[in-house]
C-alpha cells in the first residue's frame, strides 16, 4: 500500500487529543483491570510523562513541548508540572518508557531524516524533568520503536526499521532487534529471514532473556476494522531469546506460544519468568476475540471469548507488574503497521508508547 510522504508520521502520532487524554488518565489515576491480564490490577501512579502530538493542551503556552509531565491529583485529575522543550539537534519525541530506579528513556526522530536519537532523564519530587542527556551509543541510523529496558537498568532493547523521508522504507518489512548496552554504548543486533514483523518486546526478570512476537508477512489479503485491508501475519509466535548466547537469528529464540491455524495474533506478551505470558487473538470461525494465557510446552488457557464489536472500540494493553516490565508493548508490530492481525503497511498508533507513568521519586 503506497503512502503519501509525511502521512505515515501523521497517522502514527496525530491521534485525537481527547482519546489520548482518556487513555493517559486511566493509566495514571486509577487502578484499572485489563482483559486477559493474569497479573491482576495495575498500581496507581504519581506522574505521567507523555510525548508526541498529544502534548497539545490549553495549559501549555508557546511551542508544543517535547516532553510533558502531569501529576495525578487526589480526585484523579491531571495537573501539569513540566513542559520540556526539545534539546538541540533533536527531532520530535516519538516514544517514552519508564525504567528502573526512576529513569525514563525517550526516542526522537527527525522529519525527513533516517535517524533516531535516545535520551534519558529523571523526575524531581515536584515532577520536573532533570538530568536530561543523550544515551551513550543512542544515535541510530534507522527508525526505532518498541523500547524496553532490562530490570537491572543496564540494557535497552528495541526494534529498528530502515526508512525513507522519516517513515518506514517501501518494500517488505524486515524484523530486526537491537540490544544497546547503556554503559558502553555497544549494540548487538538480531534479524529474521523473509518478510517479517517484530513486536511486544519485553525483558524477563533475569535481565538476560528478551521476549517478543515474530510473524511472517505475505499471507492472503483480508479486511480489518474500518474497511482497512492488509495481508495476514502468518505463523506468529511469542519467542524468548537468550541475549547472552551466540548467533543473530530471531527465529532461534525459544517458542513459548505459536498461533493456531485459522487465528490471527493481536497481542502476545512474555511474563517475567521467561516461560509464561498472556495474549489475544482473532478467530474466524466463529468470529471472536480470544483472551488467553500460555506456558512453554503446555499450550494455552482461554480466559475469555468475546464476539465481534459492532461499534468503535479502542484496544490497548498497559500491564504494570512487580517488577514492572519497563516496556512500550506497542503490539505485534512495534511500528504500528498491524490491525487485527493484518499487516497494513501504513503505520498506526501504539497508544501505550506515547506515555509512561511512575510513582513519586
Amino acid at each position: 500500500m503506497d503512502v503519501v510522504p509525511g502521512l505515515w508520521r501523521l497517522r502514527r502520532w496525530a491521534a485525537p487529543v481527547a482519546l489520548v487524554v482518556l487513555v493517559v488518565g486511566a493509566v495514571a489515576g486509577v487502578a484499572l483491570r485489563v482483559d486477559g491480564d493474569p497479573y491482576g490490577y495495575e498500581r496507581a501512579s504519581r506522574f505521567t510523562v507523555t510525548v508526541g502530538r498529544v502534548n497539545a493542551e490549553p495549559q501549555v503556552r508557546g511551542p508544543e513541548p517535547w516532553i510533558r509531565v502531569d501529576a495525578s491529583t487526589a480526585d484523579h485529575r491531571q495537573r501539569l508540572t513540566d513542559a520540556e522543550r526539545p534539546p538541540s539537534s533533536t527531532g520530535e519525541a516519538t516514544e517514552v518508557i519508564a525504567g528502573p530506579k526512576g529513569v525514563f528513556v525517550a526516542a526522537s526522530s527527525f522529519e525527513g531524516r533516517c535517524e533516531t536519537r535516545l535520551h534519558r532523564f529523571r523526575l524531581t519530587r515536584a515532577g520536573h524533568v532533570t538530568g536530561l542527556e543523550p544515551v551513550r551509543g543512542g544515535v541510530v541510523p534507522a527508525l526505532v520503536a518498541g523500547l524496553a529496558m532490562s530490570p537491572d537498568g543496564r540494557r535497552l532493547a528495541f526494534a529498528t526499521a530502515p526508512c525513507a523521508e522519516g517513515r518506514p522504507a517501501a518494500g517488505p518489512p524486515r524484523a530486526a532487534l537491537t540490544v544497546l548496552d547503556l554503559g558502553t554504548g555497544r549494540r548487538r543486533m538480531w534479524g529474521a529471514s523473509g518478510a517479517t514483523v517484530i513486536g511486544e518486546i519485553i525483558w524477563a526478570a533475569d535481565s538476560r532473556t528478551v521476549g517478543y512476537t515474530l510473524g511472517d508477512v505475505g499471507g492472503k489479503w483480508e479486511t480489518a476494522r474500518f474497511g482497512r485491508t492488509g495481508t495476514v501475519i502468518e505463523h506468529a509466535a511469542v519467542h524468548a531469546l537468550d541475549t547472552g548466547a551466540g548467533g543473530g537469528d530471531l527465529r532461534a529464540g525459544r517458542v513459548l506460544f505459536r498461533t493456531p491455524d485459522g487465528s490471527r495474533l493481536t497481542s502476545g506478551v512474555m511474563g517475567p519468568d521467561g516461560r509464561t505470558g498472556h495474549g489475544t487473538m482473532k478467530r474466524g470461525t466463529p468470529p471472536s476475540t480470544v483472551y488467553f494465557t500460555f506456558a512453554e510446552g503446555r499450550g494455552i488457557h482461554v480466559t475469555r471469548t468475546k464476539p465481534p464489536d459492532d461499534g468503535f472500540t479502542v484496544s490497548f494493553s498497559v500491564v504494570l507488574r512487580d517488577p514492572p516490565p519497563y516496556a512500550c508493548l506497542g503490539g505485534v508490530d512495534s511500528f504500528g503497521r498491524e490491525t487485527d492481525g493484518l499487516y497494513t503497511s501504513d503505520g498506526g498508533l501504539p497508544l501505550s508508547c506515547l506515555s509512561a507513568s511512575a510513582s513519586r521519586p
